[in-house]
C-alpha cells in the first residue's frame, strides 16, 4: 500500500491531474478545479430546446422528442473538455454524465426520471466507433442509466454516413441525416432518455427519435452536455421555416 502512494505521489509530481475544464493543476484524483465560470444554461428555459429564452430559435421546428435538456452551453472550458473527449479522452466522461444527470433532476424531479424505460444513445458506426476506441454518447448514456437505475438499452443503430454535420447549414443537416439510423427490437409503449454529446440544430437527435417513435416508443425526451450557440445560419434558418410555415 505504501509503495502504491508513492507511486501515485511521484506520477502526479510529473503527469498532476488537471480540471477537464481549464487545465490547471488539481488534487490528486479531482476533475475540477472549482474556479472555472462555466457556461451553464439558466432556469428559465425553452421546453423544446431547452435553451434560454433569449437564444432560443426553435419557435417554429418540429422535433420528434418532447424536449431536451442540458446543464451547459458548447463554448469556453465545456467546449474544450468535449474537444478533449473528441480527440480520444474519457477522463471527462463521469464528470459530464454527472453534469446532464444534475440537469435531468431540476428539469424532471428524480420520481419522473426513474419512470423512464430505458435510456437510449446516439449511436457511431463502427468503424468510426473502433478509430476512436468508444462512443461518447453511449459512455454519457451508461453512466446517466446508472445514476438513476433506469436500464441502457443498445436500440439505435448508424446504417450509413452522411456528410460531417459540422460542415452543413442547418437546413442540410435535416436533409443529411434522414435515412441515417435504424431502430432495433420492440419499443412499445416505452418512455425513452435519449443521450448525447452536443445539440446544435437538434436534426440528429429528431432523427434518432423518430426511428423510435416509428418502433412504438410512446415518448423520447432528449438530454446532452451541451446546446451549441444560435448562430446566423440557425437563425436565419428558422426565419426562413416561420416564413414558410405562416
Amino acid at each position: 500500500m505504501c509503495l502504491l502512494k508513492i507511486t501515485e505521489f511521484i506520477t502526479s509530481m510529473f503527469y498532476p491531474d488537471r480540471c477537464i475544464y481549464c487545465g490547471r493543476v488539481v488534487e490528486h484524483g479531482k476533475t475540477v478545479c472549482g474556479h472555472c465560470r462555466l457556461p451553464r444554461v439558466g432556469d428559465a428555459i425553452c421546453s423544446k430546446c431547452g435553451r434560454d429564452h433569449d437564444r432560443c430559435v426553435c419557435s417554429s421546428m418540429s422535433y420528434s422528442f418532447i424536449s431536451a435538456v442540458a446543464p451547459f452551453y458548447y463554448e469556453g472550458g465545456v467546449k474544450k473538455a468535449l474537444l478533449n473527449v473528441k480527440y480520444g479522452s474519457r477522463r471527462e466522461i463521469p464528470e459530464l454524465a454527472d453534469e446532464i444527470s444534475m440537469a435531468l433532476e431540476r428539469s424532471f424531479g428524480r420520481s419522473i426520471i426513474t419512470d423512464f424505460d430505458l435510456v437510449a444513445y446516439v449511436p457511431m458506426r463502427t468503424e468510426k466507433q473502433r478509430e476512436r476506441g468508444f462512443n461518447q454518447a453511449r459512455l454519457l448514456a451508461e453512466r446517466v442509466s446508472g445514476n438513476f437505475g433506469v436500464p441502457l438499452g443498445d436500440v439505435l443503430e448508424k446504417i450509413k454516413d452522411g456528410e460531417p454535420q459540422h460542415c452543413l447549414t442547418a437546413r442540410q443537416r435535416r436533409l443529411n441525416v434522414k435515412g441515417m439510423f435504424s431502430c432495433k427490437g420492440d419499443l412499445e409503449g416505452k418512455n425513452i432518455l435519449l443521450i448525447d454529446d452536443i445539440f446544435t440544430t437538434g436534426a440528429t437527435l429528431s432523427e434518432c427519435s423518430l426511428q423510435m417513435l416509428k418502433h412504438s416508443a410512446l415518448s423520447v425526451s432528449a438530454a446532452v452536455v451541451a446546446l451549441a450557440v444560435p448562430n446566423d445560419d440557425m437563425v436565419s434558418a428558422e426565419k426562413k421555416r416561420a416564413s414558410d410555415y405562416y
